[in-house]
């Protein structure tokens, strides 16, 4: 969700291409999985976009190019 509602606030504030964000989880469990139904429930609700995502685990690699981790 965090993502989403992030990524819209850069479109809205004209920084789309300057500033990019991503979303990873720490641990396998949730590996796979789409956005849960209520979470897209809450989004749509407000009119976010939700893009075609499934979660995954943050790789080392991911960490270490990130300039900002939240």
């Amino acid at each position: 969700m965090a993502e989403i509602v992030l990524s819209d606030e850069i479109k809205r504030r004209g920084l789309a291409g300057k500033i990019s964000v991503t979303s990873a989880g720490i641990s396998d469990e949730e590996h796979d999985n789409p956005i849960d139904s209520r979470a897209v429930n809450v989004l749509e609700q407000h009119s976010y976009h939700i893009p075609n995502h499934f979660a995954h685990r943050a790789t080392a690699n991911e960490l270490a190019e990130a300039d900002l981790i939240l």
